[in-house]
């Protein structure tokens, strides 16, 4: 695996998960939170030919059963492949944008009003579950809801034993934005996870003040400045990440079906 997003994917999916490396792709799965489409998928190195659609299906069905709520695909070249038999199939384009901060920029101002802190208590965990909720465009169905408090309750299991944390900035006691950032310290390297802030918070540099507050604290605690983010292409925050020093590195290409594909295809 040499794509950089899927490499600092790998600091989650060690730490939670199985990665395993077979002849013709990579095999990761998330045992606790088996409806966590990239967390449960296959890697391959490279993009889809032609030919790769059953292929890649009966690879998948081997490996996860007829019963999988959803067929996930990633790859590590910057292509898009022929995918017109999965788009056909109805798997969605994911295609993501990896960012790196090798030299983080702290040198501008930030909102002074705003506290920047770990989440600890029961209260902030539930406040960034339901942030990080109502910021996703997904359906706020009880399947969804339930996907991530697993997610977050992993997250928590990370932070306690010492692999990153989970920040939150507050203002007045509320919790207005909230981004993880946890580490692969053989490597020197650090990954940010979900950053969000409250659509009543948003152009008041809260964001900024929280990403710039943990880059110094990842650099002054741990000794790491070499950072990565992924992050949608079309992401309006993208602007106050390369005000912090990150430049835009490569792509994140795969796709993904988010529902059984064998229940209905026999």
């Amino acid at each position: 695996m040499q794509n950089l997003g899927y490499l600092t994917d790998c600091i989650f999916h060690k730490l939670n998960g199985v990665i395993e490396k077979k002849e013709a792709y990579i095999l990761i799965k998330t045992p606790s939170n088996p409806t966590y489409h990239w967390g449960n998928l296959l890697h391959f190195q490279k993009a889809p030919k032609e030919s790769s659609f059953a292929r890649w299906m009966e690879y998948f069905k081997k490996e996860f059963g007829e019963s999988c709520s959803h067929v996930t695909f990633a790859w590590d070249e910057e292509a898009k492949g022929e995918i017109k038999d999965f788009l056909a199939a109805g798997f969605d384009w994911d295609e993501q944008i990896v960012l790196q901060a090798e030299e983080p920029q702290l040198d501008s101002e930030l909102n002074k009003d705003v506290d920047v802190r770990p989440i600890s208590t029961e209260e902030d965990w539930r406040a960034v579950i339901d942030l990080q909720i109502q910021m996703n465009d997904q359906e706020k169905t009880p399947g969804f809801i339930e996907f991530k408090e697993k997610a977050f309750a992993t997250i928590r299991n990370n932070q306690e034993q010492g692999y990153g944390s989970w920040w939150g900035a507050f203002l007045n006691g509320k919790l207005v934005g909230d981004m993880g950032l946890f580490f692969d310290d053989e490597n020197g390297i650090g990954r940010f996870q979900s950053v969000e802030t409250h659509p009543d918070f948003q152009n008041r540099r809260f964001c900024k003040t929280l990403l710039k507050s943990v880059i110094t604290h990842a650099i002054e605690a741990r000794g790491i400045s070499n950072l990565v983010i992924v992050t949608e292409s079309d992401n309006h925050t993208r602007h106050v990440y390369r005000s912090c020093g990150f430049a835009d590195h490569s792509k994140q290409c795969g796709v993904c079906l988010p529902k059984p594909y064998w229940k209905e295809h026999g």
